[in-house]
């Protein structure tokens, strides 16, 4: 919810809503939130940015479900799209598909690494001209004692 709230205030000139579905029946998850929370940031700012290139909804949703001992936040927008090809290439530092000034093509790398060093998956699921939806799994957290560096989100 933080996030949101983040998004929401700097997005004045974006073109675009954002849209959040709650799930308050999620087991929890061990991650940094902090580090999250740049990883959300990053990925709905690149929706946002889709769907100014793009002729689909003009919204950006971020869906949450645990499915097989994974809780997963999807992160869906109805933009661009990217070729299978731009998707293989998504996660690799300073590659983007963005207008020149338009982004550096390391939101996506510094995402992957995020996820990955703290035990999660990150992928993306893209069709051009339909868009894009990209998922960040962590596998739900046992009941226990919570470390001082790592906290339920």
């Amino acid at each position: 919810e933080d996030t949101l709230g983040i998004l929401r205030y700097s997005r004045h000139d974006r073109r675009g809503s954002i849209e959040s579905v709650r799930n308050k029946h999620l087991p929890m998850v061990l991650t940094n939130p902090q580090q999250f929370q740049q990883v959300l940031l990053n990925l709905v700012l690149n929706g946002l940015d889709a769907i100014e290139e793009g002729r689909g909804k003009t919204v950006v949703r971020i869906e949450r479900s645990c499915e097989d001992g994974w809780v997963r936040t999807r992160v869906r927008d109805w933009g661009c799209g990217m070729t299978p090809e731009e998707v293989r290439q998504a996660f690799e530092p300073f590659y983007t598909t963005k207008a020149p000034n338009r982004g550096t093509g390391l939101g996506l790398a510094v995402s992957y690494r995020l996820i990955e060093s703290q035990g999660g998956t990150i992928s993306i699921e893209s069709t051009p001209g339909e868009g894009t939806t990209v998922t960040v799994s962590f596998p739900a957290a046992s009941p226990g004692p919570e470390t001082s560096e790592d906290h339920e989100t």
